[in-house]
């Protein structure tokens, strides 16, 4: 979705091995970015608790969404 394949891994090694088989595109970066900038603000504007719930609220939680 965000980069172009340019080799493919052929055996398992380090994490840097991979990296280089993937060449992004500048319209790429830019789409990554965007995206990673609204993740960021959307994860900012959701309501979170101050603590975690308990049993019984999880249950209510649970029935409140379907999830008997």
């Amino acid at each position: 979705m965000f980069e172009c394949v340019v080799a493919a891994v052929p055996l398992r090694g380090p994490a840097s091995n991979p990296v280089r088989c993937y060449d992004e595109t500048p319209a790429s970066n830019a789409r990554r970015e965007y995206f990673a900038t609204r993740m960021k603000v959307a994860a900012g504007l959701s309501p979170r608790p101050d603590d975690r719930p308990d049993k019984h609220e999880r249950r209510l939680l649970r029935q409140l969404r379907g999830r008997d």
